[in-house]
């Protein structure tokens, strides 16, 4: 009959209606959600993005820093050795295939250069020592200033030459480790 189907159709309509409700509610409580997730994720991505600035702005400021150390402990050598323009960047350049060759950086290799010209070698036996002279700092756990003035000291009560420096080297790290 025509009442039972607007009882049926008003039942219907109010069901259908809560039902928009709900959805309504679900909708609202999802875009909630991604709203507090689009907000945590633009702040984790912000630190993320601060911080990998922070870490960029300090390595960049290392590897000046490192850089004019380089650079420093290059014009000493070439201010106690006495060398010339050619010959700093003889040094220099052998300096930088040590850092790139042994466990020390070309900072630390200049720095045994440093303690070489100190003593007194010429520029050519600073380029063929220092080599020899980080193997010993390294085999023998001493500081590269020890070991340049170790090397250097024994060259000259030895009157041994340059070419030699391999072989004082050798015998004192057997020594020291037997």
């Amino acid at each position: 009959t025509i009442g039972d189907m607007v009882v049926v159709m008003t039942m219907n309509n109010k069901s259908f209606l809560k039902g928009i409700e709900e959805a309504d509610r679900g909708t609202m409580t999802l875009t909630g959600g991604v709203a507090r997730l689009s907000g945590m994720l633009a702040s984790t991505l912000t630190t993320a993005f601060v911080g990998a600035a922070a870490a960029a702005t300090y390595l960049g400021t290392q590897m000046i820093k490192t850089g004019a150390q380089f650079d420093y402990e290059m014009r000493q050598v070439a201010a106690i050795s006495k060398s010339t323009a050619k010959e700093l960047e003889m040094l220099k350049d052998r300096s930088r295939e040590l850092g790139s060759t042994t466990m020390f950086t070309a900072r630390e290799a200049a720095s045994g250069m440093v303690e070489l010209a100190k003593t007194g070698m010429t520029t050519r036996e600073i380029i063929q020592v220092t080599g020899d002279v980080l193997n010993f700092a390294g085999a023998n756990m001493s500081s590269l200033g020890t070991a340049a003035q170790f090397t250097a000291a024994t060259m000259a009560q030895f009157s041994l030459n340059a070419s030699e420096a391999t072989r004082i080297v050798d015998v004192f790290t057997a020594a020291n480790q037997n």
